[in-house]
């Protein structure tokens, strides 16, 4: 992964809700279009942390120690997760 992908630090757009349904699953809404998409434990996790303060570097040993998961794996998870949260324009860089 290139150095300025992992310092870059995500953030959820204006107009672009998280909502927690319950203990294991959550959604983000966009309120201009409607559109909503329902999100996982690991979405849920990655999502939480879209708030600016979070480097992707950050996000992935977060996410690598709240799933016990391998970095990699994790890498690979964040990258594509922000990756399609930012094609949608969910998020903001």
């Amino acid at each position: 992964m290139a150095i300025d992908t992992w310092e870059r630090r995500p953030v959820l757009r204006t107009g672009i809700e998280y909502r927690v349904l319950d203990d294991l699953s959550s959604m983000v809404v966009n309120g201009e279009s409607g559109d909503a998409h329902a999100l996982n434990p690991v979405g849920s996790a990655i999502l939480e942390r879209c708030d600016g303060t979070f480097t992707v570097h950050q996000i992935v040993l977060e996410i690598t120690d709240i799933f016990d998961a391998p970095q990699e794996r994790a890498e690979q998870d964040v990258v594509q997760f922000l990756g399609d949260l930012s094609a949608r324009s969910m998020i903001d860089w």
